[in-house]
């Protein structure tokens, strides 16, 4: 089997690209709505970290084999009214299943062909169902600076290993509104393409040597014997599988924040089967989307699993010290109350105590 190929690339032609930038790039394929209100809601965390004197960011869409028709035409004119001079648009037509050779040839691309030259320190992944919060650049930004060990910043949960403790009750705070700082953050060893960004040296040096046509013929063996270690085995090998390999054999974790900077909102698609949006018209139902909240979108799933961001505008102060989120593979870490709050916090039969 051949390996796929480009069936268009756009770029719009104009002033160089702005530096430095990051890059963000938005896989996307059967559902255009969702696309859209994603697309939305990316330039208002531009604009906002723009304001704070961030440069704004580059896109690369890619769009996947087998896409609705609207998701190009969304594309098209995301690129030519919105982002005009820093955004391209790629196709891929390729006979694998799922999503990971046209993630993971964008990530190959922007790294091999952008990085340089709009200056880029960090390429973005956020999915065409993923809505980012306002600040999500100006958290993803403060995090790598402050974790600068990590494999990954996700600004969403970890789907995985979500702590569930009960509120600290405190002398000052009876009855646990204070909760967890705003500016917590957690660890955790499970890799999700979920609203995440990578340093471009870390794709470069770890991540581009596995994007191969070994991979891509047969990934369930490439991984089981590329990492022989793994406690996935041949299982999970489709990209996040195989990036939560690499982070694991270079013993990386990854960085989510307590509060979400980005949400996995989608809830259609080959993971996540529910019902048709509901709307006559594509702008019927992106307004659909623009209004729903978490439980009219579970609504229209059997999964129940969404949980969007709670919009309290938190700034993007990172805590002193971090929880250690565990995986089935490995012990959790005690939990300490990030600076400023005195109190430090300990584990105690999964119930979080607090002690002067």
């Amino acid at each position: 089997m051949s390996l796929g190929h480009l069936t268009q690339f756009v770029t719009l032609a104009g002033t160089p690209p702005i530096r430095p930038s990051d890059i963000v790039i938005v896989p996307a394929w059967r559902r255009p709505e969702m696309f859209h209100v994603t697309l939305v809601k990316l330039l208002e965390a531009e604009a906002m970290a723009k304001a704070a004197g961030h440069p704004g960011v580059v896109y690369l869409l890619a769009i996947d084999r087998g896409y609705h028709p609207h998701t190009l035409h969304v594309a098209r004119a995301f690129a030519e009214l919105e982002a005009a001079e820093r955004a391209a648009i790629m196709v891929w037509e390729h006979g694998y299943y799922g999503n990971s050779f046209s993630i993971l040839n964008a990530l190959r691309y922007a790294v091999m062909n952008m990085a340089d030259a709009c200056g880029a320190e960090r390429i973005h992944v956020i999915e065409e169902d993923v809505w980012v919060r306002d600040d999500y650049f100006a958290w993803s930004n403060a995090a790598h600076a402050k974790f600068t060990d990590a494999f990954a910043v996700s600004g969403c949960r970890c789907h995985n290993d979500r702590p569930g403790f009960e509120p600290i009750v405190t002398p000052d705070d009876p009855e646990g509104w204070l909760d967890v700082h705003p500016g917590t953050c957690y660890r955790s060893d499970y890799y999700q393409s979920l609203g995440v960004s990578m340093k471009v040296e870390t794709i470069r040096d770890h991540v581009l040597p596995h994007i191969v046509a070994d991979y891509f013929e047969d990934p369930g063996t490439y991984c089981a014997t590329r990492f022989p270690g793994s406690p996935w085995g041949s299982t999970r090998w489709e990209q996040d599988g195989l990036l939560n390999r690499i982070a694991d054999s270079l013993n990386m974790r990854i960085v989510h924040p307590w509060a979400q900077r980005a949400a996995h909102a989608g809830y259609l698609g080959y993971n996540r089967p529910g019902d048709e949006l509901p709307g006559e018209t594509f702008a019927e139902r992106v307004e659909f989307l623009q209004r729903a909240d978490a439980a009219a979108l579970n609504a229209m799933t059997d999964r129940k699993d969404i949980v969007l961001c709670d919009g309290r505008g938190y700034d993007p102060m990172i805590g002193e010290v971090i929880w250690d989120a565990g995986t089935p593979t490995k012990q959790r870490a005690l939990w300490i109350e990030p600076k400023p709050n005195p109190y430090t916090i300990t584990l105690e039969g999964g119930v979080r105590v607090a002690e002067k």
